[in-house]
């Protein structure tokens, strides 16, 4: 674990993080049954300030499965989704995905101290093994192979492969100052494309780690435009496409925002391939 710590600085942070709480406090949630997810996630910060100032050193490091830490990541994940994306008619929460020994999750997450507390700011999913939850989504165009198996001297070889995905900030990084050319909008946008190049960084140690030779990443036109600015290098993938199951009915029902079921594609998520950097091979090691 120790090899995936790091410390990186969001310039200005501690000045301007008094200004996001107070402007979370005052953001309207819709669905409002996210009041409690989103009052929980602002609370440590508003009580953090009470005690002491605001820190610019930020940490990345991975979750221990279990820990609170790992609890607040999936609150924030929820959140996040949520209040993006929802559109059902029941309570919204994140549907409920069964663990599989075909392959092993390793939550990320990016943090800052004020007082004693570490605080949540970031958090970033890594999925590593023989298949991946992409794959129950999507689904290789009649008479394709699965990209992962394409040919290698002559011979299909699979090897491990990884998934890296659920990418979600803490809402005092998403907050909206009154005034649309507030100075406060371009530097939250930064300090979102910082924390997700920080965390994408670390997985890359995962992936090189572990051996990883392919990497999937879905993608809305929106979120490829973020990744690709944040650094990160995917292609689509012209011949997988959405399956057609019952899952992915019920998440383009329950989250149209996302899914955009009714969209022409090209307007709707894609499966992409992401790019490991031929430089980050064989040069980390980390203890799962």
């Amino acid at each position: 674990m120790e090899a995936l710590q790091a410390t990186f600085t969001l310039p200005d942070f501690g000045r301007w993080l008094p200004s996001m709480v107070a402007l979370a406090q005052q953001t309207p949630i819709r669905p409002s049954a996210l009041k409690p997810i989103h009052a929980a996630l602002i609370a440590p910060f508003l009580s953090g300030l009470a005690i002491g100032a605001g820190t610019d050193a930020v940490r990345t490091q991975v979750t221990a499965v279990g820990s609170p830490e790992e609890a607040i990541a999936a609150r924030m994940l929820a959140y996040g989704y949520c209040s993006h994306y929802f559109s059902g008619t029941d309570v919204p929460q994140l549907p409920q995905e069964p663990s599989s020994p075909a392959f092993q999750q390793y939550t990320l997450v990016a943090s800052c101290a004020i007082g004693h507390a570490p605080l949540l700011l970031a958090t970033l999913q890594v999925i590593v093994g023989d298949t991946v939850p992409a794959l129950t989504l999507f689904e290789p165009v009649q008479g394709a192979a699965l990209p992962h198996m394409a040919e290698r001297n002559g011979r299909s070889v699979p090897g491990v492969i990884g998934e890296l995905r659920r990418f979600s900030v803490n809402p005092l990084l998403e907050v909206k100052p009154a005034l649309p050319d507030d100075l406060l909008h371009s530097i939250l946008r930064n300090y979102r494309r910082l924390l997700y190049c920080k965390l994408y960084e670390r997985s890359l140690q995962i992936f090189d780690a572990m051996r990883t030779h392919f990497v999937y990443g879905i993608a809305t036109p929106e979120i490829y435009r973020f990744f690709t600015r944040s650094s990160m290098i995917m292609r689509p993938l012209a011949s997988m496409r959405l399956a057609e199951n019952t899952e992915v009915r019920a998440l383009q029902t329950a989250f149209a925002g996302y899914w955009r079921p009714h969209a022409p594609p090209e307007h709707q998520p894609a499966l992409y391939r992401i790019h490991l950097p031929a430089d980050q091979r064989a040069t980390h090691s980390f203890e799962p």
